[in-house]
């Protein structure tokens, strides 16, 4: 019975994260092909202005690099077995794992737990909802 509600919990957190993943995926299309929703409180910005404005492209790669990511989840918890994909799922998982972590932390001005600029709206959004959002996932 343990090992069957392990199995149980695995499954239920790889498509929980996998679901996550899909959804931010679907914003950053969304976002690429035009949609402004959300968008003030998603970019870092300095006096009113944005900090960065990434092109349709990157945003794309954004919104592919999420759905990669989903993929690894669902095939690392075994929801989706791939003859061979469960040891690059495990190295994506652990790329993953580093890339949300140093999302986490930040670049030290704008983004992550280490941002000096403190008083934007993407700044209070990124201290309760992205940067621990980024380290939980």
């Amino acid at each position: 019975m343990g090992v069957y509600r392990g199995i149980e919990m695995m499954t239920m957190i790889s498509v929980g994260l996998a679901s996550v993943l899909g959804l931010l995926a679907g914003l950053h299309v969304y976002w690429a092909f035009g949609g402004r929703l959300g968008t003030r409180a998603v970019i870092p910005e300095r006096d009113g202005k944005r900090v960065l404005s990434p092109s349709r492209a990157v945003t794309l790669l954004v919104a592919a690099a999420l759905l990669v990511a989903a993929l690894c989840a669902i095939v690392r918890g075994g929801v989706a077995p791939v003859a061979g994909g469960e040891s690059v799922a495990q190295i994506g998982c652990c790329v993953l794992g580093a890339v949300f972590g140093i999302r986490a932390i930040g670049e030290g001005k704008y983004v992550g737990f280490t941002k000096r600029v403190k008083n934007t709206t993407f700044a209070r959004n990124d201290t309760w909802l992205f940067s621990p959002l980024c380290a939980a996932l």
